[in-house]
């Protein structure tokens, strides 16, 4: 079994790696292409209508996407059940976010371009919702190759449509061709992935039940809140470094949090490929020891790998990406390059953590390492400027870690005694209500 669990995950993180690194390609390309295209004004509205409209990705997901992948991995029997009540809160979650971005681009209605640009790329991230979400079908199948297969083609197509946006002769303004490129391609991507879905899977049907469609969005919601959280922990380092010191010190903290992001690929696809590999019963957590003190060193000397490299070759590196005027940011990269050690390690306690059914948990000890980031920015910061915040950055992502580590052994969450319980209840009271 261990062989088939190493297996099994290293056949995943491969394809998904490699497609992750042909997508991030394919989309830095398609973002030159349109900002030679729209221009530095035009570039700048697009950017800000898709930064205004982003987070609407996870509110209208709101974390049920990743509640699907590990419980239905536990337990196969309830992916019907979970398909159709989700993809029916899904459509009202959407509906309630449409109605938001709808007033957001009320408050930009004295400017028509961004206000058609806010509602068009409202609507195309609602359906990228959709679109992440019948695309988990193949985690929980542990077959991830084809969720690469399928990214992979998303990039292509991406580019592809933008491509001939740009080449589309129309009196329309141009942010606004763009953003119906951006539709169209959400929508052609929802349906290839919704038909990949319904091959491996029955159509949907549109069910509701209260009180489980309450036990799933309070079950959902930490992990909707983990996610965002991981998301805005570096860019609170970036505002808080523009009110507290200067906006070259914001600019020099987001030219290295831009490298170390590149790098941060490896433990996020590892992560989402590990999560419903620890949540299936039959993969038991107790033999699953073994692989766990195989991998742990090997993640660990990668990040050392990667923080040697990066101390050694820090100032190439600024240099010939940003410039002589970032040299500034060459030390701090090197420092920087310690939160690597910790979110390589992450997701091993993280993920058995989730597969335990203790998100809350998690999502606790992510909220106390965010506040106590803010705190130590107020105290660090006014004395050691950038370097203050990405050493506070580090700490914090370490106690988040030890944190995790503490309770994973504190509450026996490798113990084949423990999984087995956490199991048999949650099947009991998941299963004793309308099945169909």
């Amino acid at each position: 079994m261990n062989n088939n669990i190493r297996n099994k995950i290293a056949k995943n993180f491969t394809s998904m790696i490699f497609a992750h690194i042909i997508y991030k390609i394919l989309t830095f390309l398609t973002m030159v292409l349109l900002a030679r295209f729209l221009g530095a004004e035009g570039f700048g509205r697009l950017s800000f209508g898709l930064s205004a409209v982003w987070i609407f990705l996870f509110l209208s997901d709101m974390g049920l996407s990743d509640l699907f992948t590990r419980d239905v991995a536990s337990d196969n029997r309830l992916k019907d059940k979970y398909v159709d009540h989700i993809v029916t809160i899904k459509i009202f979650l959407g509906i309630i976010s449409y109605l938001i971005i709808f007033l957001i681009g009320l408050s930009y209605s004295f400017n028509k371009d961004t206000f058609w640009a806010v509602l068009i790329l409202g609507l195309a991230t609602i359906l990228d919702s959709f679109m992440y979400f019948f695309r988990c079908i193949f985690r929980i199948k542990e077959i991830m190759k084809y969720e690469a297969i399928l990214m992979v083609i998303e990039g292509f197509l991406k580019i592809s449509v933008l491509l001939a946006a740009i080449r589309f002769e129309s009196a329309l303004p141009g942010i606004i061709i763009i953003s119906l490129a951006i539709l169209l391609i959400s929508s052609l991507n929802l349906i290839l992935n919704f038909l990949a879905f319904v091959l491996v899977n029955r159509l949907p049907t549109l069910r509701f039940d209260w009180n489980f469609s309450l036990y799933l969005l309070k079950n959902s919601f930490p992990f909707a809140i983990v996610y965002m959280l991981n998301l805005l922990n570096f860019r609170v380092d970036i505002i808080m470094l523009t009110v507290l010191s200067s906006a070259q010190a914001a600019g020099l903290y987001s030219a290295s949090f831009k490298l170390i992001e590149q790098l941060l690929l490896i433990p996020l696809t590892f992560s989402c490929v590990i999560l419903p590999t620890f949540s299936k019963p039959g993969n038991s957590l107790l033999q699953m020891k073994h692989f766990l003190k195989g991998i742990v060193p090997i993640l660990i000397l990668t990040s050392i790998a990667a923080i040697i490299l990066l101390n050694f070759s820090g100032d190439y590196i600024i240099r010939s990406i940003y410039g002589n005027g970032f040299q500034g940011a060459a030390a701090n990269l090197k420092i920087f390059s310690l939160v690597l050690l910790p979110f390589f390690l992450k997701p091993i306690p993280e993920k058995l953590l989730l597969g335990a059914r203790m998100q809350n948990t998690v999502c606790s000890l992510y909220c106390g390492g965010i506040i106590l980031n803010i705190i130590k920015n107020f105290i660090f910061i006014p004395v050691w400027g950038i370097n203050g915040a990405t050493l506070g950055t580090f700490f914090c992502e370490m106690l988040v870690v030890f944190g995790c580590i503490i309770i994973v052994y504190k509450r026996g969450v490798l113990s084949q005694k423990l999984s087995t319980e956490v199991s048999l209840a949650y099947k009991t009271a998941d299963l004793r209500d309308s099945e169909y």
